[in-house]
């Protein structure tokens, strides 16, 4: 593996167990215990630290189903803090970007990276972003280093798993020989884009482990699977076929939907829910300095009902916008002519459709109304959320979410500030 000749080398930092990471950050007391940190109005398990999965507990159990258990297991439960978990991956990312060429954020826990071009030993590039997380952060990742993104994917893992590599695995530092034996070692089901149902067609082809997928022949994996998976075997090879994604084609759809904590047949609470699911996505449209051409609006009852009832309501913008104004009446306007009585809705959301960079309205378009920068001036100021548009503004308990057992927004909410105290 080791070459003299200069090459392109990727990284994975992976947050280990992040939601609960997050957890642990505020509450000390929660290291070393057993937590889980559950969906949407506490229904199943979502994250597990490292002791809830050593008791066996599994991703999607409904939390109904552990609590018993949980209190002769000292379990702990979080119901899912968002706010939080995201304003700590923004801070994640700001870090690991300032280490980094260039990255590709994977997931709200995990960013792709190209190291340095000035030659940098990669062992000491993943200690170097360990510990300044730890540091300027508090939460414990894994780095993993190699030629190709889905090695550094497999290496990410390793470094996961093996105490011996203190979080830190680059793969290039293993002979041609070790890493037949690590790719053993790890069933198919442990490369990075093969699930389950591919990894069952190929154990009949009787490739059971990632060793296995490496020395399997490109052409016949790409006319029996897809292009995909033949990359996916070259890049095992140490052949670069996936590139970090420079320039990511811009989001064209922004979605909030939410499951209300208490079904509810009131129309205004459920306009009041869509006021207020308009407004957290305009929030974010604007902080990514774009705009929306259209928006579309839902409800919906019970899948699990007799009769479940699905509506829809679609508005197109005169013009693309970000103004708030404009958006949240529309959509209000459009979702309560279709509102059927009686039904018990539990759930609602907002998508806003044709999202693009801000452009320059044509002459003879409305002006925006200005309420927007001023919006984003006081959330700046005092905190996002202080002020709300309408009946959004009002406080609607029967469309907030269950979250019995929600921990402080530590870092987003000025009355929810961590409180430290010392002793002399």
């Amino acid at each position: 593996m080791n070459e003299t000749e200069p090459t392109t080398l990727y990284g994975l930092i992976d947050a280990n167990n992040f939601y609960v990471s997050c957890e642990r950050l505020f509450d000390p007391r929660l290291e070393g215990r057993p937590v889980v940190v559950l969906s949407n109005n506490d229904g199943c398990v979502v994250a597990r630290s490292q002791e809830a999965k050593d008791l066996g507990v599994a991703n999607g159990t409904p939390w109904y189903s552990l609590r018993k258990q949980a209190r002769v297991w000292g379990l702990e439960a979080r119901s899912s803090n968002y706010e939080l978990y995201a304003d700590l991956s923004a801070r994640l990312m700001r870090i690991v970007a300032d280490h980094a060429a260039f990255m590709e954020p994977y997931s709200i826990d995990e960013t792709f990276v190209r190291l340095p071009a000035r030659r940098l030993d990669p062992q000491r590039f993943g200690e170097r972003v360990r510990d300044d997380v730890a540091r300027r952060l508090g939460i414990p990742v894994s780095v993993g280093v190699a030629r190709t993104k889905t090695l550094a994917k497999l290496a990410n893992h390793g470094a996961k798993r093996s105490p011996a590599l203190a979080g830190v695995c680059d793969f290039g530092r293993y002979t041609p020989e070790q890493a037949t034996r690590i790719m053993r070692s790890y069933p198919t089901t442990e490369v990075w884009g093969v699930a389950g149902r591919t990894a069952r067609k190929l154990t009949l082809l009787g490739i059971d482990t990632v060793a296995d997928l490496r020395d399997a022949d490109p052409h016949e994996i790409r006319r029996r699977f897809s292009i995909v998976l033949e990359r996916t075997v070259l890049e095992l090879r140490g052949i670069p076929m996936i590139a970090l994604d420079e320039h990511p084609p811009p989001r064209r759809t922004l979605v909030t939907s939410r499951m209300f904590g208490t079904p509810t047949s009131d129309p205004d609470v459920i306009v009041a829910a869509v006021s207020t699911f308009a407004q957290q996505a305009v929030s974010r449209l604007r902080r990514a300095h774009c705009v929306a051409a259209s928006a579309e609006t839902h409800a919906s009852s019970s899948w699990f009902g007799d009769h479940p009832v699905f509506i829809r309501a679609t508005c197109d913008f005169t013009s693309p916008t970000a103004d708030p104004l404009v958006i949240v009446r529309d959509v209000t306007r459009a979702i309560r002519p279709r509102i059927l009585p009686g039904v018990r809705y539990n759930r609602a959301g907002v998508t806003l459709v044709g999202v693009q960079q801000e452009w320059q309205p044509p002459l003879g378009a409305p002006e925006d109304s200005g309420l927007g920068e001023a919006l984003d001036h006081l959330d700046a100021r005092f905190g996002r959320h202080t002020v709300a548009l309408g009946v959004a503004g009002l406080k609607h308990h029967d469309f907030d979410m269950r979250q019995d057992a929600l921990s402080r927004r530590a870092t987003t909410r000025w009355d929810e500030l961590a409180v430290v105290s010392a002793h002399g």
